[in-house]
C-alpha cells in the first residue's frame, strides 16, 4: 500500500497543464481535488513598463518572488522585442 492511499489532498494551487505536484500525488496513491485560489494574471505591456525594461542593462540585481513573475517577466522581454542576453551583468534572484 502506497503512503498516500486512500488520503484525500485539495489542491489550491492555480489550474495548470504541467502540474507535477499533483501528478506526484497521484502516483502516490492520493486522491487530489482541484480547488484553485488564486488565478495568475500577466500584467499589459504599458510604456512604463517598456521604459523599465530598456534600462535593465543598469540593474545589479532582478528578483523574482514566484515562477509565474519569472515567465511573465520574460514574456514581457520577448514582447518589447529585448534579448534575455540584457540582463546576464545581473545577479538573479
Amino acid at each position: 500500500m502506497s503512503s498516500l492511499e486512500n488520503k484525500i489532498i485539495i489542491s489550491t494551487r492555480p489550474l495548470s497543464v504541467d502540474d507535477s505536484i499533483k501528478k506526484g500525488l497521484i502516483e502516490k496513491g492520493a486522491t487530489v481535488l482541484d480547488f484553485p485560489m488564486i488565478q495568475i494574471c500577466p500584467v499589459e505591456l504599458n510604456q512604463e513598463i517598456r521604459d523599465t525594461l530598456q534600462q535593465l542593462a543598469s540593474f545589479q540585481w532582478i528578483v523574482f518572488t514566484s515562477k509565474n513573475g519569472a515567465d511573465c517577466f520574460f514574456k514581457l522581454l520577448n514582447q518589447s522585442d529585448i534579448k534575455t542576453e540584457v540582463v546576464a551583468s545581473a545577479k538573479i534572484a
